[in-house]
């Protein structure tokens, strides 16, 4: 039996609110990673339970395996498709019972087979766009939700003087290079965002490096006391691990890179990996 399920409200409760609010308080949000977490997974466990079922199975390209007497979330086969980083906000009791069939396959491998069984949906093409937001273009969205994002205010310079004025803040995200406005004979590039200021400072390619991040809201796959200080870290979904020591305060990781990082941006998820395992995940804060 086939059963659908209404989560209009919780959705809008749960991503878009917290979508907007990201964007009102400077930061960069990734709605993906909330909608798996308090909408989606939720939802179908929520659904299992009432029917008695044994399993969730969902077709993300990522792997769980029994590691001792724990579960593991991994990296799926085929590393270009891998969404381990969508799934590292799951809770760690939830990994008994998810399955993740496609995990073990190339994307190749699967459209292949659902080729041959005449799966009607093996040549629809791949969305990036956000799922909610028609033609992806979230400042008209924001706009309308708080048309206060649009109020224009100062670019300042790393020595906070003022060389221009912004649209306003929700144009712009950290690292980012194009619709600076401020004539420059070099690259300019978003460094900081402050809310309470209206401001944005720019700076040189440099700037927009740091070598270590604050990570908060910790949500843990393996114990954190076992937890190697050698890891690498994943600071948003297109960035490829790097290697980094990871300091564990209590509620809070603080993750020194080997190598600077461009655009670390408060808002966005830290995964952090022991080779293909998910080792836990928390969101990049301010300090």
């Amino acid at each position: 039996e086939h059963y659908t399920i209404d989560v209009t409200e919780l959705f809008h409760s749960k991503v878009i609110d917290y979508f907007v609010d990201d964007y009102k308080n400077g930061r960069t949000p990734n709605p993906c990673v909330v909608c798996n977490r308090k909408v989606k997974f939720k939802t179908l466990f929520d659904k299992a339970q009432e029917l008695s079922a044994g399993f969730v199975a969902t077709g993300h390209y990522a792997q769980i395996q029994k590691k001792n007497a724990d579960y593991v979330l991994m990296k799926g086969k085929e590393s270009k498709k891998d969404q381990s980083y969508f799934l590292a906000q799951l809770k760690q009791d939830w990994l008994k019972t998810v399955l993740f069939p496609v995990g073990m396959y190339t994307k190749k491998e699967v459209t292949k087979i659902a080729q041959q069984s005449q799966l009607p949906f093996y040549q629809k093409e791949e969305s990036q766009e956000v799922c909610f937001i028609g033609g992806n273009d979230y400042r008209t969205f924001l706009l309308d939700k708080l048309p206060g994002l649009g109020k224009p205010g100062s670019i300042i310079d790393m020595h906070e003087r003022i060389i221009g004025k912004h649209k306003g803040i929700f144009y712009y995200t950290i690292g980012q290079r194009k619709g600076i406005q401020v004539n420059s004979n070099i690259p300019l590039f978003v460094t900081a965002i402050n809310t309470e200021e209206n401001t944005i400072t720019v700076g040189k390619e440099i700037h927009a490096y740091k070598n270590e991040c604050n990570v908060e809201k910790l949500n843990w796959f393996v114990d954190p006391g076992k937890i190697p200080q050698n890891v690498f870290a994943k600071i948003r979904s297109q960035h490829n691990p790097v290697e980094a020591n990871i300091e564990i305060h209590d509620a809070r990781v603080i993750a020194q890179f080997f190598e600077p990082q461009m655009a670390i941006t408060p808002g966005q998820l830290a995964v952090f990996y022991n080779d293909n395992i998910v080792l836990g995940s928390g969101w990049i804060c301010e300090r």
